[in-house]
This record gives structure tokens, sequence and C-alpha cells, in this order.
């Protein structure tokens, strides 16, 4: 994952800060900075494990989808919905367990990246 592969996540940011949807039904500040927490802790979970994102624009335009369906004011658990019921290898959120388990029985810095035999 080259720079957290963080950019595919710029998409939602402008989603949740865009003007004129902030005009209409404005994110109040505790529900996004929950939102902006949930975000950053599905791409490093991903990141530390070095799993594939080789499907995770198509995951965030859905997650962006989902959002335009729901009502703003509840971003946050729209957000947290959607991450918690990935189950695809390409888009799960590792879980405490398998960070633990995983951090802590494999080299990290000897680790092969995904990618790297392709």
């Amino acid at each position: 994952m080259g720079v957290l592969e963080a950019d595919v996540m710029r998409v939602v940011v402008l989603w949740l800060r865009d003007p004129e949807r902030e005009a209409k039904s404005p994110i109040p500040a505790t529900v996004l900075d929950r939102c902006y927490e949930l975000l950053e802790t599905w791409i490093v979970r991903r990141m530390l494990l070095r799993l594939s994102t080789k499907s995770m624009n198509k995951t965030v335009k859905e997650l962006v989808r989902t959002l335009e369906a729901n009502d703003r004011q509840r971003a946050d658990e729209v957000i947290e919905r959607f991450i918690t019921s990935q189950n695809a290898i390409t888009s799960y959120m590792p879980d405490d367990e398998e960070l633990r388990r995983e951090l802590t029985s494999y080299p990290t810095y000897r680790r092969p990246v995904a990618g790297d035999y392709e």
C-alpha cells in the first residue's frame, strides 16, 4: 500500500464536507470527528496487515451511495454499519484479535506486501 492508499477516502471526505450538502443538512462536529476516526481506523488496520486495496475504489463508491441514501446527521452510524458489514478480503476491517495475532506473530518488517508476487 503506497502512502496508506488513503487517497481513496478523499471521495468520502469530499461528500462529508460538501458545501451544498452542508448548507442543507450540516453534520455535527462530533459526528464528523467520529466519521474521520472510523475511516482512519479502517484504512490503517488494513495497512498494518498489508491487505489488498484492489477493490477499495468500488467499495468507497458504494459507501458514498449508502451515505447519500441515509440521514447526514447519522453519517457516523452509517459508516460504522457499512464498514462492519464488509466481509470480503478486499474490504473488511480487521478486528483487534486479528491485529494482535498478526502483529505479534510475524515480523512486520519482513512480511511480503500484497502484490509482491504478481
